[in-house]
């Protein structure tokens, strides 16, 4: 498979799909908005995904949260808890009451939280010591250090091609890290993760309605990853992990 790939040769899974009004656009993402992407997201149907919210982030985790639960069991897709970062005992209350293999959400640069926050410390403990899988938005430079030591897996959603050297610094010896690609869309940045830290490290994101999800899709497609690596990024190493989750 070489680069311009026909777009029906690829299943696609997307990590970064949100549902809710974003307060500071103003720009809404509805179900109905994620079924068409889900049907034909740039001419590629989507297979699954995690779902996450952004009434949770940004307004009320439990309501939030309860929200994406339906909205996903009606898409068919996997939910994810997001937590408040800024509250460390209603955080652990809510991991206390989630099952094994839950996805966790963790947006604290949306939350006004530091990573030098004894609270943001405490979840990031929680989460590794029940080996849950980690979506975690923000600036990897800045977030990035706070997941690093402990043997967690996750996806950095916010990873930008401008800041490649720093997100392979700090991911060479963290096997469990892993990059979205919605914003990997420089020259050669795709391939640049690949030819560091692996194929296993690519995750497809679209965040579909906020992002230009397009955009995503057909710089995926037109790479010049080989056939293993673009499937892998494309549906494979997400399904690895949530199924491991």
């Amino acid at each position: 498979m070489s680069a311009g790939t026909n777009a029906a040769a690829l299943q696609v899974w997307d990590a970064d799909l949100l549902v809710g009004r974003d307060p500071v656009t103003a720009v809404r993402t509805a179900v109905p908005d994620l079924a068409a992407w889900l049907a034909a997201g740039a001419g590629v149907p989507i297979g699954g995904g995690v779902l996450g919210s952004l009434r949770a982030m940004t307004f009320d985790a439990a309501s939030g949260n309860a929200e994406v639960v339906e909205a996903a069991r009606t898409l068919g897709l996997v939910p994810s808890l997001t937590l408040e970062t800024r509250d460390w005992l209603g955080a652990r209350a809510a991991l206390a009451a989630a099952p094994d293999g839950t996805v966790v959400r963790l947006a604290p640069q949306r939350q006004d939280c530091l990573p030098t926050h004894p609270g943001f410390a405490a979840i990031v403990r929680a989460c590794a010591e029940r080996d849950l899988l980690v979506f975690a938005e923000g600036d990897v430079r800045v977030w990035g250090p706070a997941y690093a030591g402990r043997g967690l897996r996750v996806v950095f959603l916010d990873a930008h091609f401008y800041h490649l050297g720093d997100l392979v610094a700090l991911a060479a010896d963290e096997p469990g890290f892993h990059v979205s690609t919605r914003l990997l869309n420089g020259p050669d940045s795709l391939e640049i993760v690949v030819d560091e830290l692996g194929s296993d490290r690519l995750v497809f994101g679209s965040r579909a309605g906020f992002h230009e999800g397009r955009s995503a899709v057909e710089r995926l497609l037109t790479s010049t990853l080989d056939d293993e690596a673009r499937r892998a990024a494309a549906s494979g190493n997400l399904a690895r992990l949530v199924r491991r989750a």
